[in-house]
């Protein structure tokens, strides 16, 4: 993954921005613990905790690959992508 640090430009946190490559998924070896923040928690950083599991829709015959992110603290999908 390339990863481009914007010196001239500084979030409304006050963090650096970043620019990073596009990707339709995060990456496997990190499946086990995906951490992404909480947006009802804004402006705190409350982070949450998936795993995220590759499963497949079979509601018609295309058998679409989709990835499940299940909240390793309550264990219910949180979001199907």
């Amino acid at each position: 993954m390339t990863e481009i640090l914007l010196k001239q430009h500084i979030a409304p946190s006050g963090e650096q921005m970043t620019v990073r490559d596009l990707a339709s998924c995060p990456p496997p070896e990190r499946w086990h613990d995906w951490v992404e923040y909480d947006a009802r928690a804004w402006p705190r950083k409350l982070e949450k905790h998936y795993e995220i599991i590759p499963t497949i829709c079979f509601n018609c015959e295309a058998a679409c690959g989709l990835m499940a992110y299940v909240d390793k603290e309550t264990g219910r999908v949180k979001k199907p992508v």
